[in-house]
């Protein structure tokens, strides 16, 4: 799986990574993969059951491509995370409709962020109701997922009409 309009450096180089570690892990069911070639950390085998954060975990320097191996990590460990939650069929629907959602114009501020933000969209117009302001129907299983690794949305911050936000003012 390739994204081939997203430049193969820094952030978009490690989405494009962690689509395929992500993708080639849903679809033999182990998190575990890439053992002809090992991980970027050294260890025999890419791992997307991680604890790997942004930014602290977030290399920022030349090599690799600005780090499209070690960061893709990062995301490829929010996607497994939410097929944890999720499931195997849910999880990966989600994320090519979120792709989706980016065909027309998918270098405008594409980020780990802002996938985030398209999972809970996609989740929305395919399983929910198209309304936004209510939430979506796995809008907590994606938050916990990508606010686990660090990738917070403001999308995250929505609440049930009624409920009190953050702020708690309602």
């Amino acid at each position: 799986f390739h994204y081939d309009v997203l430049p193969y450096y820094q952030m978009h180089g490690a989405m494009n990574e962690g689509f395929a570690d992500y993708f080639a892990a849903s679809l033999t069911n182990d998190h575990r993969h890439g053992f002809y070639r090992g991980g970027p950390d050294g260890s025999e085998y890419r791992d997307l059951d991680n604890s790997r954060v942004y930014p602290d975990d977030y290399y920022m320097g030349l090599a690799d491509n600005g780090g499209v191996h070690l960061n893709a990590s990062i995301f490829s460990g929010t996607l497994w995370d939410l097929r944890e939650g999720l499931g195997q069929e849910i999880t990966d629907d989600l994320i090519l409709r979120a792709i989706e959602l980016n065909a027309s114009n998918p270098l405008e501020g594409i980020s780990f962020f802002s996938f985030c933000g398209d999972l809970i969209r996609a989740d929305d117009m395919f399983y929910g109701d198209s309304d936004l302001s209510n939430g979506s129907p796995n809008h907590d299983a994606i938050c916990s997922a990508c606010g686990a690794h660090g990738i917070i949305t403001s999308l995250c911050n929505l609440c049930e009409p009624g409920e009190p936000d953050d702020d708690g003012d309602g």
